[in-house]
């Protein structure tokens, strides 16, 4: 499962076959010799007393037995054994590590001690001496083939990690604090694309509960960015949480208004499979109930871990649906034209591999991917990875982000922010209790993804000042592509949407009733970092004017240049959206140069429009055309902005 809670509960599982594992290995897999229990009864009885206490997981009462049983039999191997494990779960690594010496010092001859023993120096970070032991392990002729493998490639990790220590990467990570993280596990972060507000995953424990597997809950919880600090977390307001199932794994759009989660349910009226992604909208100002997001998305098997890219037309997430490398694959669904979701495609062999993938979250540069796996080379029980995908669609090999982003212990949940420069993940390091806190550090520079910008603001009708919801497309203006479409909010008329940084763009603002706007974003090769861009729409009447502030011309002439077409096809939709509309285009000029020749460029400017327009079929006769030079200037004529903003096209409602 996808969850904090289900992953607990196999390594639980995990650790009381281990346990086993070791005492099947003693007895079958050593031909020299094979170890029996003590001839010692009392070491025996106390060795056999010893294994309920395992199954229990009261690990101190199990280890006072078996100490007792070694000091009834000092040559007991199977006591030394079962207290590698026990010291193993509590993480001693130097007690472990004595009790393989001890079982080598008794046993010289037993190869799968020594595999043991190279394993746990790996964790004591000793990587000389642990390889040494996996190869006294190859030596041994009968050894098994699938755990020869396995030394040769912990010795390659261990060269890996020797290599990532004695080479750190820059890292400063800092708790977020208080407001946010408590005594529990707080992981999964996300930001919206302004960094105001920070959603995550908490995990609540219900005391009264007696089974572990049903003890725990996740729901989601969300701070504001507010003074320069992050306030007190609160559980998200709507119908999202619930008290009996996990909500968590989330992921929000760039803009705010769809946040993705994954819901784990054993209830098939809820869920197809074990575990299912929910997509929730945020409209008129709060969080509606969640939806199953369905298939071909959701199948019969586990889907997890959404991460959505900025324009909303790409989902990635975690999988075991067939047709995959491993076990849980990363997956992309496509947006198609009737709002559906396409069938899911692999990532390919460079980001996935025969283990786990998981974790994915996509950068709204929509080219970088970070995601958590225990394929490749790593540090721990799970790394965080890179891959930038190239320009023709095809993702890189992925990067390990280096020591000591990664550890020995289990690294996910990265988030990195829209600029680029902050990322966030959840870490077990510094927490006095062993939970897991969010931290944020800087990201180094090679690991960045493309810097990201991000437009906010707020629709309101001009004149009532009344908030409005209105849609907004963001138009490459070079080649006349739509980048994103959306809405404000209905209640808050608010907008939020993060922008590649490596293009100029057209914002269109449109809403029935209501004269079009538009405005030019000159992104490409800016400092800023954000953009705010409150927009008053005018309802469309008699004597109504917008200015046209995407029409371009050439220098001192009248020849309209061609980053002027994406406005001039959102004026021509205009007019065949209001097909009873009259309207005259206006040409004004700064206060440079005489006046006869600025009211002649004036009109020249106008009328070259009027032309595109007839020929583009609009009606002549619902159009006209006027120069008025420099006498209805809109800014001082004493500055180069201002002068900037006076050189204009306008148009005006003359009749409906």
């Amino acid at each position: 499962m996808l969850s904090l809670k289900s992953t607990m509960n196999k390594v639980f599982i995990f650790s009381l076959l281990s346990i086993l594992l070791l005492s099947t290995i003693k007895l079958t897999a050593q031909p020299r010799k094979v170890f029996t229990s003590t001839k010692n009864a009392k070491a025996n009885e106390l060795y056999e007393k010893s294994y309920n206490y395992m199954l229990s997981r009261d690990y101190g009462n199990a280890e006072l037995l078996l100490i007792k049983a070694t000091k009834h039999d000092s040559n007991y191997v199977d006591a030394y054994m079962r207290l590698s494990s026990i010291y193993y779960r509590q993480k001693k690594i130097e007690l472990e590590q004595m009790m393989y010496e001890k079982v080598i010092q008794i046993e010289p001859n037993y190869p799968y001690v020594y595999f043991n023993y190279g394993a746990v120096l790996m964790r004591g970070r000793n990587y000389e001496k642990a390889i040494a032991q996996f190869k006294i392990f190859q030596n041994f002729d009968d050894v098994s083939g699938k755990f020869y493998k396995k030394s040769i490639t912990n010795q390659r990790i261990c060269n890996f990690r020797d290599s990532c220590i004695k080479n750190p990467i820059p890292f400063n990570p800092v708790n977020v604090g208080d407001a946010v993280n408590t005594n529990l596990n707080e992981y999964w972060p996300c930001l919206t694309a302004d960094y105001e507000t920070f959603y995550f995953t908490r995990m609540l424990e219900n005391k009264a509960v007696k089974n572990p597997m049903y003890r725990y809950n996740e729901d989601i919880y969300v701070s504001k960015f507010i003074d320069n600090k992050w306030s007190l977390a609160v559980p998200l307001p709507g119908n999202i949480n619930t008290p009996n199932m996990n909500e968590g794994a989330i992921s929000i759009s760039p803009d705010g208004k769809f946040l993705l989660y994954t819901i784990c349910s054993e209830d098939y009226n809820i869920v197809y499979g074990a575990c299912d992604i929910f997509i929730s909208e945020f409209k008129n100002g709060q969080w509606q109930k969640g939806v199953n997001i369905g298939e071909p998305i959701n199948t019969e098997l586990k889907e997890t871990q959404p991460s959505i890219s900025f324009d909303g037309k790409t989902i990635y997430f975690s999988s075991t649906r067939k047709g995959g490398y491993g076990e849980l694959d990363i997956w992309k669904s496509l947006k198609q034209e009737d709002g559906s979701w396409g069938t899911p495609i692999n990532l390919g062999p460079n980001v996935n591999s025969k283990v786990s993938e998981e974790a994915p979250f996509i950068h709204p540069d929509d080219k970088t991917l970070y995601y958590s796996t225990k394929g490749g080379l790593g540090m721990g029980q799970g790394d965080i990875f890179m891959s930038r995908k190239s320009d023709n669609g095809i993702w890189g090999k992925g990067i390990n982000l280096g020591y000591p982003i990664n550890t020995e212990d289990s690294e996910f949940s990265l988030f990195v922010s829209s600029f680029g420069n902050i990322a966030f993940f959840a870490s077990r390091r510094d927490t006095n209790n062993e939970s897991l806190d969010l931290y944020s550090f800087d990201m180094p520079e090679h690991l960045r993804p493309d810097p990201v910008s991000y437009l906010k603001g707020i629709i309101y009708d001009k004149y009532s000042k009344e908030n409005l919801e209105a849609v907004y497309t963001l138009i490459d203006i070079e080649s006349g592509e739509t980048v994103y479409q959306s809405s404000s909010d209905a209640k808050t008329g608010s907008y939020l949407t993060a922008i590649p940084a490596d293009r100029n763009y057209v914002i269109n603002v449109s809403r029935k009733g209501y004269m079009f706007y538009s405005d030019y974003l000159p992104i490409k090769g800016s400092k800023s970092s954000a953009f705010k861009k409150d927009v008053p729409l005018n309802p469309i009447k008699v004597g109504e004017k917008i200015v046209l502030n995407n029409i371009f011309f050439e220098f001192d002439k009248s020849t309209i240049k061609a980053e002027s077409e994406v406005e001039l096809a959102i004026l021509i939709q205009f007019m065949k959206d209001y097909a009873d509309l009259k309207i005259e285009i206006g040409g004004h000029t700064d206060s440079k140069g005489a006046d006869d020749y600025n009211l002649n460029l004036s009109k020249e400017r106008a009328k070259a429009v009027y032309s595109y327009l007839v020929e583009k079929g609009i009606d002549e006769n619902r159009l006209s055309y006027k120069g008025y030079g420099e006498t209805e200037p809109i800014e001082s004529n004493n500055t180069d902005e201002g002068r900037a903003k006076n050189r204009r096209t306008e148009f005006k409602i003359t009749g409906v």
